[in-house]
């Protein structure tokens, strides 16, 4: 992974988080984006996505997964690989294989780009439903951030 520009040039951050529920039932192979954020990097370079799943629900045999996005602008996407995201437990409580997941893609042009955590579940006939856990009553939040060079 090349860097470009000066050594100096400093990192930014984008987030964006929601506590708003997001169902998803039943199989499918195409994916919905959980949460974006918009980026304007002023140089080509790495660009590292983080997502944060802070809870979820579930009914029946849930397979969850989760994948990074950036679309550059122009509407160029480029994907991470699919990660497993979480699974069925007990209670309706989502077992989730770690809750975060980030993926850097190395050489993203300068210009403005979407970042997006997108969600898929892959288990038949059950229904996940992500940031629904929220411990006495305090809300929990999901996360994308973007970390790139200005």
């Amino acid at each position: 992974m090349a860097l470009y520009g000066p050594l100096d040039q400093d990192m930014k951050t984008a987030m964006n988080s929601t506590a708003s529920n997001r169902s998803l039932s039943g199989q499918t192979t195409s994916w919905t984006t959980h949460l974006s954020v918009t980026i304007t990097s002023t140089i080509k370079g790495p660009v590292t996505i983080h997502g944060y799943l802070a809870g979820g629900y579930e009914s029946g045999a849930v397979n969850l997964q989760a994948r990074c996005n950036i679309e550059q602008s122009g509407g160029t996407n480029y994907y991470s690989d699919a990660m497993s995201a979480g699974i069925q437990m007990n209670s309706n409580r989502l077992q989730h294989s770690s809750g975060a997941m980030s993926w850097t893609f190395p050489n993203i042009v300068a210009g403005t780009h979407t970042v997006r955590l997108q969600l898929r579940n892959m288990g038949s006939g059950s229904q996940f439903i992500a940031n629904y856990f929220s411990p006495g009553g305090q809300e929990t939040y999901d996360h994308v951030q973007a970390f790139y060079r200005g």
